[in-house]
């Protein structure tokens, strides 16, 4: 799955693009005030100990962790959109597939030059 939509990619560089925009507005608006929440949050619980946990701020710290979690994601399909983009643009992508294949049959792993264990 991930394979077919790299190769999606690679082919429609203007749908990269507009993933490619999707993901870093996604990535800006969930991560804006993330850090200043989460200090928020971990001085809360750090001020008011037992009390602070009774109130919520376990489960508010376990959402921002998953608004950190999904800014990741969102920034790592920005980052692949732009090395797709960029090699694109320079002409210098190697084909997955046939150079997998052939790492395979001279006995190296697939994205390495090292032998295969």
């Amino acid at each position: 799955m991930r394979r077919a939509v790299i190769v999606y990619l690679r082919q429609h560089p203007l749908i990269t693009v507009l993933v490619m925009a999707v993901a870093f507005i996604g990535f800006a608006s969930s991560s804006v005030t993330l850090l200043m929440l989460l200090h928020a949050n971990a001085r809360f619980i750090w001020q008011s100990g037992w009390w602070a946990v009774r109130e919520g701020a376990l489960e508010q710290l376990a959402g921002l962790l998953g608004s950190g979690a999904l800014a990741l994601a969102l920034y790592l399909v920005f980052k692949t959109c732009e090395k797709l983009l960029v090699e694109k643009i320079t002409d210098t992508a190697a084909p997955v597939a046939a150079a997998t294949k052939g790492q395979i049959e001279h006995g190296e792993r697939p994205g390495t030059d090292c032998p295969a264990e």
